[in-house]
């Protein structure tokens, strides 16, 4: 018997047979004595005092019918979010020792057995647990609808690869000769602003803020977002600032319309537009690397421009906050990949410190006199 908001559960084995029932009742004696009554109806056969439920669905019933539409219906405009449930969902189902199952049969075990047929398939650790998320999330919806009385365990796999690879500036100079464009006017915002790929290929002319008084070069917005962190403002570089007034003007100056638009569905540039071009770009370096007798760039995917630019930007000595900041992101447990303080740095923060201690320590003459010693040596340094 455990509580669950509030009221009293019977989560029991009798006969073979599992017995999950609410006893309604938020005292433990009371509900001890529902459990007394029920467990000797069970024993008996005489279900007719019981509650009569619904026959429990089984794990793609609940997937397809209910969970998925559920997820479409919460999440209209986020297709990418969709389209990744969808891809859970399906291979959830494939796995028919578990999908067959009704809810309340749903063990650990089962899902560890989904994961060792995955595994077999040759699928990497990174994929599967995205497809265990679905998962999760499905059996914490079961729970809050009263499909089941408490959630089987769903355990992470170990050892998932991070994304480390950081683009130098040679090859940074030799993807930008050889991408063509638009890519190459949009993978430069990229690194300059470290924006995620589809925030850019939504950008709209009414977003872009040519003179903003805070930065010399104007800003981008972003007014999308799974996350009020997500939606923010951006100082865009110099060699971006060239880029948009060429773009805008090359449009005519337009009042708003999508920066980069094609002719898709959505109007604007989307991933399978900018896959030949990236692609033909290290088809050309390799080419030329072969004929110099130089080392190629190895591919990288185009999101890596923007890890690249959170990674200088933690480099440059950017604090974990402003720099979740800049990223998009609502915590800064994920800056703190990026972020690192040396001994350097501590050293120079105690320095940056340091004079202005001293001046609010000294008193009249003192301080005046101080002033003029730190100056000179300001001066001499």
């Amino acid at each position: 018997m455990f509580k669950r908001s509030g009221i009293y559960q019977i989560d029991r084995v009798v006969n073979g047979k599992r017995v999950q029932r609410s006893t309604k009742m938020t005292n433990r004696n009371d509900a001890r004595d529902v459990e007394a009554v029920i467990v000797a109806a069970m024993a008996k056969g005489e279900f007719g005092i019981l509650e009569k439920k619904k026959p429990a669905d089984t794990v793609k019933d609940f997937l397809e019918n209910r969970f998925l539409p559920f997820v479409e219906s919460g999440h209209k405009e986020k297709p990418k979010t969709i389209a990744y449930y969808r891809h859970g969902v399906r291979r959830l189902c494939e796995y028919a020792p578990l999908s067959s199952k009704t809810l309340p049969e749903v063990t650990s075990e089962m899902i560890a057995g989904f994961v060792a047929s995955r595994q077999a398939k040759g699928r990497k650790t990174s994929a599967i647990n995205r497809e265990l998320q679905v998962a999760r999330a499905a059996l914490k919806r079961a729970v809050e609808w009263g499909d089941i009385s408490r959630m089987p365990k769903v355990t992470m796999l170990p050892g998932e690869n991070k994304r480390t690879r950081v683009i130098t500036q040679s090859e940074e100079k030799l993807y930008l000769a050889a991408v063509a464009e638009p890519l190459k006017s949009l993978a430069t915002v990229l690194l300059d602003g470290g924006w995620r790929p589809e925030e850019m290929f939504r950008a709209d002319w009414r977003n872009i803020h040519w003179n903003d008084r805070r930065g010399p070069n104007g800003s981008i917005s972003n007014l999308y977002g799974k996350t009020e962190c997500a939606r923010r403002c951006i100082p865009m570089s110099r060699r971006v600032r060239m880029i948009m007034e060429e773009r805008w003007n090359a449009a005519g100056r337009p009042a708003s319309g999508y920066v980069w638009p094609a002719p898709t569905k959505s109007g604007h540039i989307e991933p399978s537009g900018y896959r030949k071009l990236h692609g033909a770009a290290f088809v050309r370096i390799a080419k030329e690397a072969q004929q110099n007798g130089t080392k190629p760039v190895e591919p990288f995917v185009l999101y890596l421009l923007r890890h690249t630019f959170l990674t200088r930007l933690g480099e440059s000595g950017c604090d974990a906050w402003t720099h979740s900041r800049i990223a998009g992101w609502g915590s800064i447990a994920m800056s703190m990949r990026y972020v690192h303080a040396s001994d350097t740095a501590a050293f120079n923060a105690f320095q940056k410190m340091q004079p202005r201690a001293m001046l609010q320590s000294a008193t009249g003459g003192q301080r005046h006199a101080r002033a003029r010693r730190l100056a000179r040596f300001a001066a001499q340094k």
